[in-house]
């Protein structure tokens, strides 16, 4: 079956250099961070070369409201996401075959995150296969 989480990371870390990007939420959370996971993977045929995945990206940075800097984070995880499919860019084998957006950056409201740190959400749903 296709690494859905090295997928991911092989996609989201050169794209966005500046920020740590991880496929859980660690105890000292740096930032940026940005949160690259799959929620809900559905193999889709026996041999197990492709999976349905519901991809959960998350974008925590300082700043303030007006200069939006976890805003444009999540807008660039987005825009690799899509230009990874358009491209079929491969990571170990692997590559998006579909790609929807489920549910688009938004800002969430978060009560655990430091004054000043802003945290947006996106749900993707992709259709991950491997040439193996």
């Amino acid at each position: 079956m296709a690494d859905a989480h090295a997928l991911l990371l092989g996609i989201l870390r050169p794209a966005l250099p500046e920020a740590t990007v991880g496929t859980l939420i660690p105890a000292n959370m740096p930032y940026p961070y940005v949160l690259a996971r799959v929620t809900s993977p559905v193999a889709l045929d026996g041999r197990l070369l492709a999976e349905d995945d519901t991809i959960d990206v998350q974008v925590w940075a300082e700043g303030n409201p007006g200069d939006g800097a976890a805003r444009d984070l999540a807008q660039r995880a987005r825009a690799a996401l899509a230009g990874a499919w358009r491209a079929q860019t491969s990571v170990e084998g692997a590559s998006i075959s579909r790609f929807s957006e489920e549910a688009g950056p938004a800002l969430l409201n978060d009560d655990t995150v430091p004054h000043g740190v802003y945290r947006y959400q996106a749900t993707y749903q992709l259709l991950i296969r491997t040439s193996r």
